[in-house]
């Protein structure tokens, strides 16, 4: 977490200021670390979370959060209280709801009893959504312009990661 910061802080104060807030109440609320990644196919979809990026990737894009907090309860305590960390958090699924988009909650989902899923087209791009505890971590996941199947695949992998 302190390496997306370190570079928020020299690229976009503002956006640096917010999320280092952010980090630190998810911290007071008992997060110990946090593990970001953006996987693109291509270099040029990655960039849309740079300072240059327009937001709109164009060939497919995945990005997750994992934030391990000091035990389970703690995890369970924030996954309930819907925060906010690196623009992760309940407007996804609000944006899902808006475009039309399909809601999956709880079992259902295939992540555990606390997650939430969402799936929907908008613009001509397609869009899933997961976001999940389990055990001492809560995770976000988005994925754009990928087969929801895929998308799905690579949150249940990561979910698989925390067993």
């Amino acid at each position: 977490m302190q390496t997306v910061l370190t570079k928020e802080k020299s690229i976009d104060k503002f956006l640096y200021d917010q999320n280092a807030t952010e980090w630190q109440q998810w911290k007071t609320q008992g997060a110990t670390e946090a593990y970001f990644a953006v996987y693109g196919r291509t270099a040029a979809d990655c960039q849309v979370f740079s300072a240059t990026g327009n937001g709109a990737p164009h060939g497919g894009l995945m990005a997750g959060l994992v934030v391990k907090f000091k035990d389970t309860s703690a995890s369970a305590r924030n996954y309930r209280l819907a925060s906010t960390l690196l623009g992760f958090g309940p407007r996804d699924i609000t944006f899902i709801k808006l475009v039309g988009g399909v809601i999956t909650t709880g079992t259902d989902t295939g992540l555990g009893p606390q997650s939430v899923i969402g799936t929907a087209s908008a613009v001509g791009s397609t869009y899933y959504f997961a976001f999940w505890q389990n055990r001492a971590f809560d995770s976000f996941f988005i994925a754009y312009d990928l087969p929801a199947f895929e998308a799905q695949g690579a949150a249940e992998n990561v979910n698989q990661r925390m067993i």
